[in-house]
């Protein structure tokens, strides 16, 4: 339900490539600690920062702000990419490649005027020489 697509690759090299992208989700939240249940797919996958914790700094600044309310505040995560080099014969994960937009997006009203804005967070991670 959460994957938008998955695929298996051989390698021709004795190793395969696996890869999957996780669907657009909106403000996923991460695991809880104390259920370990996800409570979204890219919780599942990942520990994102919770939405709660992000809302909560933002207004801290903007409260330092004069004439700015924040009215909306959405975190759309997108185009998110797991892939992984796997050997069979030796069961061991070569590498991870983790590739994942965020876009942010925000409704204020500053000094009354109502102002839409939005931003974009582009996290790649690269993993390799892993030890197990």
């Amino acid at each position: 339900d959460a994957v938008e697509w998955a695929k298996c690759e051989d390698k021709g090299d004795g190793t395969y490539e696996i890869s999957f992208s996780l669907k657009e989700e909106v403000n996923p939240e991460p695991t809880p600690a104390d259920t370990l249940v996800p409570v979204s797919a890219h919780g599942a996958v990942m520990q994102p920062m919770a939405f709660n914790d992000i809302k909560a700094e933002v207004d801290k600044v903007l409260a330092k702000i004069p004439g700015v309310v924040l009215n909306q505040l959405d975190l759309f995560y997108r185009d998110h990419v797991y892939t992984c080099v796997y050997n069979p014969e030796t069961d061991e994960v070569l590498s991870i490649t983790h590739h994942i937009v965020i876009d942010i997006v925000v409704n204020a009203d500053v000094f009354s005027k109502n102002i839409d804005g939005s931003a974009r967070l582009l996290n790649e991670m690269f993993i390799y020489d892993i030890t197990w």
